[in-house]
């Protein structure tokens, strides 16, 4: 069984086979593939045990993740606690430190706060960076595929077929990129009566369809991938990917984190659908609601700039 967390991180490089960590919301333990990526290596490889030890326990609040982050951000284990909890460091988690920087800055009692809470954010910046940098050329590389799929003039079968990719990681990216497309053209129902009639939203209908039929790319499509699109395309289908465990929800997690650094005007929608499936899905299988992606503002008044331009001492002609 293929799942969306362990093809992310097997990406780069070749496979290792450990013990999944028990979860306080699953009860069995499974195995998982991990990549051991140059990062890792160049920082030294960690073992089972040590890595089960930067695990974050399952649905955990943001504050809890900017804690744990706080007490590694001096050590060199940052980049690997950012790397096996890459999940949790969502949109969200960076909202509250930058709402954290502006309280600072407007508060003149700590104001000097400021700059470690900025200092504290890039590092955690620039570790995603590394971090995400496979997925994110994934779905560069999958929405060149796409677009030159659907502008090329031989539309055949064939060359659909050869635009998905032959490893999970292609083929997921593609799905990923092809159904954003979908949602984002969908959204135009509201606003534009000629979208039926579009060649490009139909030729993507097909791609998709193609894709929903070829047994090889649904083998190696991930179980969170699986999920997605029946809840999107094809809800009448009965799957036996059903049977839900905390592996699947890091994997949409996963998902969502690398969808918030997408371009809005494309990918937003979907991000949202996304979302909802997630929640629904965790509420479903664990009984209770997710605390991951709730915006949790922070109030305080901003520092009235003095003005600078001498245009408003002009005094007006009598």
């Amino acid at each position: 069984m293929i799942c969306f967390a362990s093809v992310y991180r097997n990406s780069p490089n070749y496979f290792l086979l450990h013990n999944k960590r028990f979860n306080r919301l699953s009860k069995k333990s499974c195995h998982k593939i991990l990549c051991k990526s140059l990062s890792e290596s160049l920082e030294g490889n960690s073992s089972p045990i040590e890595k089960n030890n930067n695990s974050l326990y399952s649905n955990c609040t943001i504050e809890d993740v900017i804690s744990k982050l706080q007490d590694t951000q001096e050590s060199t284990s940052l980049h690997l606690f950012c790397k096996i909890n890459r999940h949790y460091i969502n949109y969200s988690l960076l909202y509250r430190l930058t709402s954290l920087k502006l309280r600072a800055e407007s508060d003149k009692k700590i104001q000097n706060q400021s700059y470690v809470v900025d200092n504290f954010r890039n590092k955690i910046l620039e570790k995603l960076l590394i971090i995400d940098q496979p997925i994110s050329h994934g779905f560069i590389l999958a929405e060149k595929r796409l677009k030159y799929c659907i502008s090329k003039e031989n539309f055949e079968h064939k060359n659909i077929i050869d635009s998905f990719g032959k490893r999970s990681i292609e083929i997921s990216c593609f799905w990923i990129v092809l159904n954003a497309a979908l949602t984002a053209w969908d959204n135009k129902k509201f606003t534009e009566n000629n979208l039926l009639n579009s060649e490009i939203y139909s030729k993507m209908k097909i791609i998709n369809q193609i894709l929903n039929e070829s047994e090889f790319h649904q083998c190696l499509m991930p179980v969170e991938i699986k999920l997605l699109d029946k809840n999107l395309n094809r809800k009448d289908i009965k799957t036996s990917e059903d049977i839900f465990n905390i592996e699947h929800i890091e994997g949409l997690m996963l998902l969502i984190c690398n969808l918030e650094k997408m371009p809005a005007s494309s990918y937003s929608f979907f991000l949202q659908k996304i979302k909802n499936i997630t929640k629904k899905l965790f509420l479903k299988n664990f009984g209770k609601e997710m605390e991951n992606f709730e915006y949790s503002d922070l109030k305080f008044i901003p520092t009235q700039i003095k003005p600078l331009s001498k245009l408003i001492e002009i005094k007006p002609l009598k």
